[in-house]
C-alpha cells in the first residue's frame, strides 16, 4: 500500500525532527510537546522525497473555528511565520 503525499511529507518532517534531537542541534527540538511547528519543502522532482530547507516552532495558531475551506482567511501562526522568515 502506497502512502498518500500527506503522510510522504509528515514522515520527511519527523525524520528531520528526530535527527536534530539524536544530533542535539538545538534545545527547541526536545521541547516540541504542545507546539505547532511548519516546515517548507523543497523536491527536485514528482518522485524526489524532498528536504525539509526551513522549519519554524511556535506555541499559537487560528483556531479551528475561524479557518474557512474557501481560501478566503489567512492561516497566520507563529510557527509558519517563523518557517517563511527561515526560507527567506
Amino acid at each position: 500500500m502506497s502512502s498518500s503525499l500527506f503522510d510522504q511529507h509528515c514522515q520527511l518532517i519527523a525524520d528531520f525532527i528526530k535527527y536534530h534531537r539524536e544530533q542535539n542541534t538545538s534545545p527547541i527540538f526536545h521541547t516540541l510537546k504542545n507546539r505547532f511547528y511548519a516546515a517548507f519543502i523543497i523536491k527536485k522532482s514528482l518522485n524526489d522525497m524532498g528536504k525539509v530547507v526551513a522549519f519554524g516552532v511556535g506555541s499559537r495558531c487560528t483556531s479551528q473555528d475561524n479557518i474557512e475551506e474557501d481560501g478566503c482567511a489567512l492561516l497566520d501562526c507563529h510557527a509558519l511565520a517563523l518557517a517563511r522568515r527561515a526560507l527567506l
